[in-house]
């Protein structure tokens, strides 16, 4: 093992999709090894090689509903392997997995060509929230299967992933660490708060995520990448409270009177922790406090109290 380089500044967060996409669609050989861990492919069957279709970094923010960052890869054999971060809560998160997914696989064949040539398509998504909350596991797949008997399988055209990292056990140490996919997901979880000798441990387990921590290093160092990565961090924010109040709106039109105020006191209960999540993840992030209640619409002392609750749980 070479020698760890020591962050000079905090690292960036790793689960962030600014973050995971720098690193991970510029190097193929770290993304397949993320892919062999979360599909667990047979020894015959793992990725060898891949070539990440859109390793660009685009910095349009507009209302596309194309995914901003999200990597698309493919491999020798024409299979498809589409790959996204998500960390911030999304209420219609499956129904967009779904359209990335439908639009990536009907871009195979064009005009005139014969359905033969349809490739299996896997859309794998890293969620820093829970989006299954009565499902315990951290992993989840989704097939085709017949509903009587599970054995039968529609096609294997179809294939759905979702890693809930917040649902992978706090307490599990470096040392505890049995595979890939679990040293993946606890570097995902931990980076920014990883002692020398735990990275140590976890790359000895899997050298790869030497890499990883090298860029992670140095991008975290580099002060343009930083300002980029709070833009990025800044514009999210903004959409996703932009869409919690679009949400409150429509709701507020669409029920009758009687029942709106109860489901509004509910909704509004619900923007506001909203706000105090991103407040909070903007505090982890160092962000100033008068920054923090701008674009959360708090106000500045209960930014500072969220702090201050930070900082007696020793998360800052």
């Amino acid at each position: 093992m070479k020698n760890l380089n020591k962050p000079q500044r905090p690292l960036l967060k790793l689960s962030t999709d600014f973050v995971f996409k720098r690193i991970f669609a510029q190097d193929s050989e770290l993304l397949a090894d993320l892919l062999n861990g979360v599909l667990d492919f047979p020894p015959d069957e793992m990725i060898t090689e891949l070539t990440v279709l859109n390793p660009e970094i685009t910095k349009d923010h507009g209302n596309s509903k194309t995914s901003y960052l999200d990597i698309r890869a493919i491999n020798k054999k024409g299979v498809q392997f589409l790959v996204e971060m998500q960390a911030f809560p999304q209420r219609s998160f499956i129904k967009r997995a779904v359209f990335y997914w439908a639009q990536a696989f009907a871009r195979q064949i064009e005009s005139g060509q014969g359905y033969g040539f349809l490739e299996r398509c896997y859309s794998v998504n890293f969620l820093d929230f829970d989006i299954f909350p009565t499902h315990a596991n951290y992993l989840s797949h989704f097939l085709l299967l017949n509903t009587e008997d599970p054995t039968i399988q529609l096609t294997d055209l179809v294939d759905f992933s979702f890693v809930e990292l917040k649902k992978f056990p706090i307490q599990k140490k470096p040392s505890e660490l049995k595979n890939n996919l679990e040293t993946w997901i606890y570097l995902f979880a931990h980076c920014e708060e990883l002692t020398e000798d735990d990275m140590r441990t976890i790359i000895d387990k899997n050298p790869m995520t030497q890499k990883v921590y090298d860029k992670l290093t140095h991008m975290s160092a580099d002060r343009k990448t930083r300002e980029e990565y709070d833009a990025h961090i800044r514009w999210q924010l903004s959409q996703n409270l932009e869409l919690l109040e679009a949400e409150k709106r429509g709701l507020e039109k669409g029920i009758e009177k009687g029942i709106e105020k109860g489901r509004e006191v509910g909704l509004v209960e619900g923007i506001e922790r909203g706000r105090e999540e991103v407040a909070l993840l903007m505090l982890k992030e160092g962000s100033e406090l008068q920054l923090i209640a701008k674009y959360t619409k708090l106000p500045l002392e209960r930014v500072e109290q969220l702090k201050a609750s930070l900082v007696r749980s020793g998360s800052q």
